[in-house]
């Protein structure tokens, strides 16, 4: 595409069906699109704006264990052999590991092929082949761990966190809004292509966060491909320093040769104790070695028990003692009818032992979304239902349960049998309220007691939201690396010389940055910035939280996010303005819970000196740990 047309008169353009073509105005530049407290009877320029965002509907994660007995070792190393397939270096077959990772498309196919015809001579293989079956029809990205002991072959199949149909329907249907609402007047696809808009969008590594940012891309962009992978390759940066993944020990450089060292070091050492291992277990008995097995199971078992008991309180704790750690009131009048959640529990799994029975009796009225088979269906309900019935009862249990209710109440309600209906219809809600208690009582027993480290979700993701507000105002940079700018400004300095409008005023091309992560970075996200704004309220430096309703929040609504529960395509906007008359900037930050444009909290309103400070205090702990390695990337790793 041709650079837009400039009129040589002063004040002129052209224009396209009434659309502007000319240097890109967001909608902030229009007094009549801003509330009374937004505008303060002055125009100003958006000259940064920021969009963080969960991914959107996925599927169900879900996952399959087989165990078949074979004749014989021999028999199953051959069929391990067959599984790996391609060329095997002999080094690492010498090492002989315990298990082996099947990801390849041709290592699943002959998977499939090995269940199917394990299940034609008798042996129980469980769903593994439908669920294999399926995820190859589906084209569905999936993960298999195979190994083998005394002759026991053991499968583990995961699969299932893609995006659904309808959750890559919401998110075209999300950049659509993002546009008409940020970019009213611009022809963002035309000014994206000519270099007349700075936008970049980024996402995670996770397959579900890139496909939500393509999606989002297609409908911003209102590009004509149909498929998501072409746009993930051309649009989609995939972040490469752990700041949409967490992990802030993936942003350290590390000398090469010293690692490699030490990862040689490592293997010969795992090398040694593996061949130790087995020459110990040639010597002892199966039986023994059965039962030694049996009890390191127990062992396991009884520790995971515990740390699970440690993690959340009793399910039998009565709510105001819940609510009082949580710190905000957040059960609903319905679950008060129950005196605890081991209640509620109880009448969930109830309610499940009806679905499955009724799932097993009646026949589906039509097909199961995504190619499941009914078999996989009561599958998931029985997972679901066993983890239920555990006693004691734990808490956390739920949130598995309402995934699977949410997604079937939207894909396969209308297949369902008639006498399905009601304890689905019963057992939604009533999932979604303990959720919506349990979810928070998580968050709030992980931070109580916690400070704030430079490794805590979100910190990475808040210190690029920092960076890119210094990059957009002409702030000082700080410690961060610089040289990479240079080569980023004089670009667009080269296409703001062509524009008949550079002299007229100030360029105000919009630096747009679209992150695309999953749900723990963008609960520590939110955590941080209420964290923040509380800090700097405690010290009496002022009342950042909202307070007027010029705002459109309370202080009440703003405090009520750390009980929040956040769903599909939640989302920050954080907009940095210009205004200009005094040139004075002033930075914005919504947040949607629900993902929905038409309910948002205003996060706060402050003068970018002040979220400056208010960020930067919060990331001391990352500042601090920067100095102690050589210069890394950080956030000014990529523009």
């Amino acid at each position: 595409r041709s650079l837009p047309k400039y009129s040589a008169e002063e004040g002129g353009e052209e224009t396209d069906g009434g659309r502007s073509v000319a240097t890109p105005r967001s909608r902030m530049s229009d007094v009549s699109h801003k509330s009374a407290a937004e505008a303060e009877n002055e125009e100003a320029d958006l000259i940064c704006v920021l969009l963080v965002a969960r991914h959107s509907e996925r599927t169900p994660k879900q996952k399959v264990k087989a165990k078949v007995n074979l004749p014989s070792d021999y028999g199953a190393g051959m069929l391990l052999g067959w599984l790996q397939g391609g060329v095997v270096a002999a080094e690492s077959v010498l090492v002989m590991p315990r298990t082996m990772e099947l990801r390849a498309r041709d290592q699943l196919m002959r998977l499939a092929d090995a269940a199917r015809e394990l299940s034609k001579m008798g042996h129980d293989v469980g769903t593994l082949a439908d669920a294999l079956n399926c995820i190859s029809k589906e084209g569905a990205t999936c993960h298999a761990k195979v190994g083998c002991d005394d002759g026991e072959l053991v499968v583990g199949l995961k699969w299932g966190g893609e995006l659904t149909a309808a959750g890559i329907s919401d998110a075209e249907e999300f950049g659509r809004n993002f546009r008409n609402e940020t970019y009213p007047s611009e022809v963002i696809d035309e000014l994206h292509a000519t270099l007349r808009h700075d936008i970049k969008i980024y996402a995670s590594k996770e397959s579900r966060c890139q496909q939500t940012a393509a999606a989002v891309c297609k409908g911003l962009m209102r590009t004509h491909c149909q498929e998501l992978p072409p746009l993930i390759t051309a649009m989609v940066r995939t972040d490469e320093f752990g700041r949409l993944g967490g992990g802030h020990k993936n942003y350290v450089k590390k000398d090469k040769k010293e690692k490699k060292e030490k990862d040689s070091r490592k293997e010969d050492k795992e090398s040694k104790e593996e061949q130790g291992e087995k020459e110990q277990k040639e010597k002892e008995d199966k039986q023994g070695k059965k039962e030694k097995k049996a009890s390191e199971g127990d062992d396991k078992k009884s520790e995971d028990k515990e740390k699970e008991e440690s993690d959340l309180p009793p399910a039998d704790t009565p709510w105001v003692e819940l609510e009082g750690l949580i710190g905000i009131p957040c059960v609903s009048t319905f679950l008060r009818r129950y005196p605890s959640p081991a209640v509620v529990l109880q009448e969930l799994a109830e309610l499940m032992e009806e679905l499955v029975a009724a799932l097993k009796q009646g026949e589906l009225t039509q097909a199961l979304a995504g190619g499941e088979t009914p078999l996989l269906l009561r599958g998931r309900y029985e997972d679901v239902l066993n983890e239920l019935k555990c006693k004691p009862p734990k808490l956390d249990k739920v949130q598995q349960l309402l995934d699977n209710l949410e997604y079937d109440e939207r894909h396969n309600r209308q297949a369902f049998p008639e006498a399905a209906d009601k304890p689905l219809a019963s057992a939604l809600p009533l999932a979604k309220d303990l959720c919506d208690v349990v979810v928070p009582l998580e968050t709030a027993l992980q931070r109580r007691g916690d400070e704030v480290k430079a490794e805590s979700h979100g910190m990475l993701l808040l210190d690029k939201l920092r960076w890119d507000l210094r990059v957009a105002s002409g702030a000082d940079l700080g410690d961060h690396d610089k040289r990479h700018l240079l080569k980023h400004e004089a670009l667009y300095k080269n296409i703001d010389q062509n524009s008949a409008r550079a002299n007229e005023r100030k360029s105000s091309y919009v630096r747009s940055r679209l992150y695309f992560s999953h749900n723990s970075q963008l609960t520590g996200l939110l955590y941080l910035m209420l964290n923040g704004l509380e800090r700097k309220e405690s010290a009496g430096e002022g009342s950042p939280l909202p307070s007027t309703p010029s705002t459109g929040s309370s202080k009440a609504e703003v405090r009520n996010l750390h009980a929040q529960r956040l769903g599909f395509m939640a989302h920050f906007i954080v907009r940095l303005w210009r205004k200009r008359s005094d040139g004075s900037l002033r930075v914005i930050c919504d947040v949607s819970p629900s993902g929905s444009f038409d309910a948002r909290v205003r996060l706060f309103d402050l003068p970018f000196a002040e979220v400056d400070a208010v960020w930067s205090e919060v990331l001391e702990p990352m500042d601090r740990l920067s100095t102690d390695f050589e210069k890394c990337p950080r956030a000014g790793g990529t523009p």
